[in-house]
């Protein structure tokens, strides 16, 4: 984007500032503004307030006044336009364009604000009443500076082009208030210079936004349109300040005429009493009674006639009284619609605050909630903690005593192999045993095989138990025979012969603490 604007975008900024000083103008009369045209008109409130002022009519239909859904923005609006259509207007825009605020549709909120001004904005013009409104705006606009500037001899306006020199916009700020400019003892010969100082001028002590440029309004360059929307801003002014001194000197009349009240009562009185001392001394000068008769009589007149003027003065006062107190009385019913909807606008908030403050309740109970269920969760899963460890500790335990029933198995096996050492001297001999019954006792594999690992283990350790317990005994009868044989034959009797094995003793607290642990699965069973 290049850093100098074309001329649309120039001409859409003096639009924009234009009629955001004009329609403040009017918001301010209820201490309301609004700081961009697209926007401040969007949800329609300031938009029927506006409307209201302008026409002097007020909107009955009901609209929301704290919009919050696109819905009701549009709606607002619609009731707005429709007012409008009410009293005879030609609408440019729909209340969707409103509602919406599109920055690249500003035309068609510029194009609205010009037939509104054209439409309501009262400039009175040299013509009648009938005649003036029937004239163009412009038109009246130009009309009102010719007669406000008649007794400037040095100006001539006859178009808008007239006011390229500055000086008719200098007359005009004198005009308004004398000490801003002293238009006979300025030097008006250049007219950049002029219009650079009206406009500053304008800006800064009546605080009309400076829409022109001085070099383009000098040079001829600015367009109608523009001089139009800054002579509106002008006329404005000249109202608003024409309705305040307006106010101030009826007060100042009402007070002038209320110490001329004063006035003739006191004067009043003293005529009474002049008369009544008069007819006392007429009582004793008769001579001079034609001639204070005289006197009294023009007394007489002239205070009739005092009173008359005093009747008509007050008359004139109490209908201006009466005026001031219409006025008075609309102030009051304004006040009034301010006081209803700053109501309104508390009961909407004190209703938000208990929705607010019931959603907040929602929520406490829904935290509190989750934070049973949380609780809940946390001793579940504590519980499911303790099973675990449960499990650990029952996984460890049978651990321990599978080692435990291996070692013991181990155990009889060393047994069974010292045994069978020991056997393999009897066995060379020539001596005979029952093997077949022996082996008919154990258990086979297939027998084994189909038991609970704890219960092989017990089963083998039984089986191992049992053949020990066999090879003892048939081992105590194959020494006692042969000793019996040597001593027969008379050899002494040979050693013993025996292999050991030793295996690892088992530590006592271990012994111990499987014997606790076999009592308390037990005792769980």
């Amino acid at each position: 984007m290049s850093e100098k604007l074309s001329k649309k975008e120039k001409w859409e900024n003096v639009q924009k500032k234009a009629f955001l000083h004009w329609i403040n103008t009017y918001l301010h009369r209820k201490d309301e503004s609004i700081a961009d045209i697209q926007e401040g008109f969007a949800d329609g409130i300031k938009l029927i307030m506006f409307l209201e002022l302008l026409t002097g009519t007020p909107i009955t239909d009901r609209y929301t006044k704290n919009p919050r859904l696109k819905v009701h923005k549009i709606n607002n609006n619609f009731i707005a336009l429709k007012h409008l259509e009410n009293l005879g207007v030609y609408l440019t825009i729909a209340a969707e364009n409103l509602a919406d605020a599109d920055p690249e549709r500003i035309n068609l909120h510029l194009g609205f604000c010009w037939m509104l001004l054209r439409k309501f904005q009262n400039v009175p013009s040299s013509a009648g009443d009938e005649e003036s409104k029937s004239n163009p705006f412009e038109e009246r606009l130009l009309d009102w500076v010719k007669n406000v500037l008649s007794g400037y001899d040095d100006i001539s306006i006859s178009n808008f082009k007239d006011f390229s020199d500055g000086k008719a916009l200098l007359a005009l700020l004198e005009t308004f208030d004398s000490s801003l400019v002293d238009y006979q003892g300025t030097d008006k010969s250049d007219a950049f210079l002029n219009c650079t100082q009206a406009l500053t001028i304008a800006e800064d002590e009546i605080n009309i936004p400076m829409l022109l440029e001085a070099d383009e309004l000098a040079a001829g360059e600015a367009s109608d349109k523009s001089v139009v929307l800054y002579l509106t801003l002008l006329y404005n002014a000249f109202s608003e300040k024409n309705q305040v001194m307006g106010t101030e000197q009826l007060l100042e009349r009402i007070e002038e005429l209320e110490e001329l009240y004063e006035v003739l009562s006191v004067a009043k009185e003293d005529l009474d009493e002049r008369t009544t001392i008069l007819k006392e001394e007429n009582t004793g000068l008769n001579g001079t009674f034609e001639t204070l008769t005289v006197e009294t009589s023009e007394l007489q007149q002239s205070s009739n006639k005092a009173r008359e003027d005093w009747t008509n003065e007050r008359a004139e006062l109490l209908a201006r009284i009466e005026a001031l107190e219409t006025q008075l009385g609309e102030l009051k019913e304004s006040a009034g619609d301010s006081v209803t909807q700053l109501q309104e606008t508390q009961d909407t908030v004190t209703k938000e605050r208990d929705e607010l403050k019931q959603a907040k309740e929602e929520l406490e109970d829904e935290l509190e909630e989750l934070q049973e269920q949380f609780e809940g969760l946390t001793k579940k899963f504590k519980k499911q903690q303790k099973a675990q460890a449960q499990l650990e500790q029952f996984a460890d335990e049978l651990k321990e005593e599978n080692t435990v029933s291996v070692n013991v198995l181990r155990k009889h096996l060393l047994c069974h192999i010292n045994d069978m050492v020991i056997w393999k001297k009897f066995l060379e001999t020539d001596l005979e045993y029952d093997v077949a019954n022996i082996l008919g006792t154990i258990k086979t594999d297939e027998e084994i095989g189909g038991l609970e690992f704890p219960d092989q283990v017990k089963a083998l350790d039984f089986e191992l138990e049992e053949e020990n317990d066999r090879l003892g005994q048939l081992l105590a009868v194959r020494i006692n025979e042969r000793q019996l044989l040597q001593e027969a034959v008379g050899e002494e009797p040979v050693a013993e012969v025996s292999v050991s094995i030793e295996e690892p003793a088992e530590p006592k607290e271990k012994r111990e603490r499987s014997s606790r642990k076999k009592r308390s699965k037990k005792k769980k069973a």
